[in-house]
């Protein structure tokens, strides 16, 4: 993945995401000089959909080489952008979309992608049934998130009462979580797709 439109705004939730990725990107960048191939639009905190900017942005975004499209955004504004994509172009988006507001919200999000817990991904996988029926009364991803955290920290807590002699790993709910000797932790997400009935594993 070379050339990235990433499309974001000023409120304070899509500038941590816009933060966070550029960070990631200017980490895996083989030389600064690739900051080029970041390409940044910004888009006015008002929006409706009747707004001008979105009616504008399937050329801006043409007007620059791009693979891919995230969008840096909370729900009810990717909710917006979404209609004015090129569905040829692969696009992702944050886990803040994965969030069931109503049973409208996979057609919103349809074919777009998104990494997030596997829990919240893979729920009805054997190796999650215990816990997707203890975590039946909760009533949105973000109450199931915390459920998740909770259950990978308990795992975590007991691998930190040995001594570590190599890296260990554990498959848990929030994701692929590896421990080296020396303590850091590192989570690895699984990828998802938006369907019409829901978000699915991607294989």
């Amino acid at each position: 993945m070379q050339h990235i439109t990433v499309i974001s705004n000023n409120n304070d939730t899509s500038k941590l995401m816009l933060n966070s990725f550029q960070d990631a990107w200017q980490g895996k960048s083989d030389t600064a000089g690739n900051s080029h191939a970041l390409n940044i639009i910004m888009l006015p905190d008002d929006m409706t959909p009747a707004s001008s900017r979105l009616f504008e942005l399937k050329s801006q975004i043409a007007s620059k080489n791009h693979d891919l499209v995230l969008l840096a955004l909370p729900t009810a504004e990717a909710s917006l952008v979404k209609p004015h994509l090129d569905i040829s172009t692969p696009t992702m988006a944050f886990s803040t979309v994965n969030e069931m507001i109503n049973n409208a919200t996979p057609q919103l999000f349809n074919a777009i992608r998104v990494a997030d817990m596997p829990f919240l991904i893979m729920a009805d996988q054997e190796k999650f049934k215990d816990y997707s029926s203890a975590s039946t009364n909760l009533s949105t991803n973000e109450l199931r998130r915390w459920f998740a955290l909770g259950v990978d920290s308990l795992q975590l807590l007991m691998i930190r009462q040995q001594a570590l002699d190599n890296e260990v790993s554990i498959n848990g709910l929030t994701g692929t979580l590896t421990v080296n000797k020396a303590g850091t932790l590192q989570r690895r997400l699984s990828l998802g797709r938006f369907t019409y009935y829901g978000v699915i594993a991607e294989q």
